[in-house]
């Protein structure tokens, strides 16, 4: 997970990491993009992009008159717009549940939040590799085994009939993780 300074994602992808996420909006600019692209895609190395108010370019708060909703959804596809330009694959985190329709709110922290529907996104991740987030984004070890083998596995089954495409990655909302999360993500086909 790199910030400012691209040339850590250069040293990753030279070591041989396995997949590497980059925040455009604040790694430095377009050709600083396109060197971790370019070793990226050398490499085979996935590109995961992160978008948030922290790295929001300069020109979008502007147009925006700040961080908004409709400010990160251009800089995501923008963002996306640079992997296509350059070549290389991202992976993109979906919560199928929550992309029945599109759709804002207010997160707990003040941010507000943009959630794509599954049609606008449909051909927004063309060529990209799609990965499960959960069905709803909860906090995983609050669950029951039910609800977690619920959240995982309908997740998955959504967004491979939606995109008509093997989904294999799954990435943990919170960042948080044990081995009951991870031996239901292994029963669930990931």
């Amino acid at each position: 997970d790199i910030h400012f300074n691209y040339r850590y994602a250069l040293m990753c992808a030279e070591r041989g990491i396995d997949a590497i996420r980059i925040n455009p909006g604040n790694i430095g600019g377009e050709e600083k993009v396109k060197a971790v692209a370019n070793i990226c895609r050398e490499k085979k190395i996935p590109i995961r992009i992160g978008v948030n108010g922290g790295s929001l370019e300069k020109e979008l708060r502007a147009k925006y008159g700040g961080v908004t909703a409709e400010a990160l959804v251009e800089s995501a596809m923008g963002h996306v717009a640079l992997l296509n330009r350059y070549g290389i694959k991202g992976t993109f985190n979906l919560n199928s549940q929550l992309m029945r329709e599109e759709f804002s709110w207010i997160h707990p922290n003040g941010m507000q939040v943009k959630r794509l529907s599954m049609e606008r996104a449909r051909h927004l991740y063309d060529g990209h590799e799609i990965a499960s987030h959960t069905l709803t984004h909860p906090y995983m070890h609050e669950l029951s085994d039910q609800e977690l083998y619920r959240q995982l596995k309908n997740d998955k089954d959504n967004l491979e009939t939606f995109f008509e495409r093997e989904v294999k990655g799954f990435a943990v909302p919170f960042d948080y993780y044990d081995d009951r999360i991870a031996a239901c993500a292994k029963v669930c086909g990931f």
